[in-house]
């Protein structure tokens, strides 16, 4: 678990600095966001544990569900690498009003990276019987104030 002093201070040396270092990724996602559209980012796995078995199916009810006042993009793990660069994913998750995804350390960077307004929704496999949950993601977010776990 991160300190919240640290992580707050992670957070405004990143909201100061954003804007200037990664300026060509923070102008394309400003063109994909126009008219005041919000933005929905989907992690997915491809394999090993956190795969979604309907991934299919929710991306296509966000879509249609949000068309009007949202974007889904998505951010696809095949295992160690990503389909985006990490500068692409942080512009992403700063950006965010709702970040979805399984459970797992990827989502540290919602943690890190999400302003205050965002959300984290993780989804969390089902949990053994007489098995404790893992709380760090929920720990670090509520610490933090700047993501809301759902689970």
């Amino acid at each position: 678990v991160i300190p919240p002093a640290s992580m707050k201070q992670f957070q405004t040396l990143f909201e100061t600095n954003i804007p200037t270092v990664l300026h060509k990724e923070v102008a394309e996602l400003s063109n994909t966001l126009k008219g005041g559209k919000k933005l929905i980012v989907l992690h997915k796995r491809q394999r090993g544990p956190g795969v979604i078995s309907n991934h299919f199916d929710l991306v296509s009810n966000l879509q249609t569900t949000f068309a009007s006042c949202c974007v889904v993009k998505e951010i696809v793990d095949s295992g160690g690498s990503t389909s985006i660069t990490m500068e692409e994913m942080v512009v992403l998750h700063h950006y965010a009003s709702v970040v979805i995804g399984p459970h797992g350390e990827g989502l540290m960077n919602v943690v890190l990276f999400t302003k205050d307004s965002g959300a984290l929704v993780e989804l969390h496999p089902p949990i053994k019987p007489n098995a404790e949950p893992n709380w760090r993601f929920q720990i670090n977010a509520q610490r933090m104030k700047t993501a809301m776990l759902l689970q």
